[in-house]
């Protein structure tokens, strides 16, 4: 669910700007509120923490909350109709996480549960070997003989 310009929420006789939509937007497609924020003002010259703050802050603006929230509703909605849609989801969000992930165990845990969901740490079977009776007898004579003549 994309917001357009055109298809600004009007709550209180206000509406959302251009830059506050391309915000939402961002943040529907899975960016970071960080990121959505530096994309929607791409002119702010604020530092890290500042432009991170201003985000926080743009998230919890009431128009732009609730169409977070109905966003959200809107994805769960889909992915639970749909079981195919959620493993192509999780599948795809693990892959970027083994891409982009800043620390290192982040990888290697996004990448033991792609494993996982692709069967490589399935518990395998240990069968003892099969021997042969009669090798058993003989090998249990030979050693009852050795023992008792000591």
């Amino acid at each position: 669910m994309i917001v357009q310009p055109s298809n600004r929420r009007v709550m209180k006789g206000r509406s959302l700007t251009a830059q506050q939509v391309a915000f939402v937007n961002g943040l529907i497609r899975g960016e970071s509120t960080a990121g959505a924020y530096r994309q929607a003002y791409p002119n702010d010259r604020s530092t890290a923490a500042n432009a991170s703050v201003s985000a926080y802050r743009l998230k919890r603006h009431p128009q732009i909350n609730k169409i977070l929230k109905d966003a959200e509703e809107s994805i769960a909605e889909r992915l639970v109709e749909d079981a195919a849609l959620v493993q192509r989801y999780v599948l795809h969000e693990l892959i970027s996480l083994t891409k982009s992930a800043k620390r290192e165990g982040t990888k290697i845990k996004a990448l033991e549960l792609l494993g996982k969901t692709c069967g490589f740490f399935e518990p395998r079977a240990e069968t003892a070997p099969v021997m042969d009776p009669e090798k058993l007898k003989l090998d249990l004579n030979r050693l009852l003989m050795v023992h008792s003549v000591v």
